[in-house]
């Protein structure tokens, strides 16, 4: 489908994954043009929120020598979170170009 704003990051245009939760009985049954499913559905959330997500995340990660000095180093990661808040299926969306780092992943 045409007509998407793509990610941008650091002022460039980048290509993204993103996700959408549509309930089809209030698709076509209950259709209203106002609808939106976070009347249904809330995301979950990280006590603290996303900064201390990150804080927390990247102080788990133990890699001796990760020297990412030469260049940007961008992780994508994907993760389910189950009915007891925990992170299931952790997942590596693109590699890093740090071989040691992505398999700890």
């Amino acid at each position: 489908m045409k007509g998407w704003n793509p990610a941008i990051y650091k002022g460039k245009k980048m290509a993204a994954v993103t996700q959408y939760h549509i309930y089809l009985d209030d698709l076509f049954d209950n259709y209203s043009p106002q609808y939106t499913a976070s009347k249904y559905f809330t995301q979950p959330e990280f006590p603290g929120g996303l900064q201390r997500f990150r804080n927390k995340f990247t102080g788990a990660i133990r890699i001796p020598k990760l020297d990412h000095t030469d260049g940007e180093f961008t992780l994508e990661i994907a993760f389910d979170v189950d009915e007891q808040g925990q992170m299931q299926d952790v997942r590596l969306l693109q590699n890093t170009g740090y071989k040691h780092f992505d398999d700890s992943i």
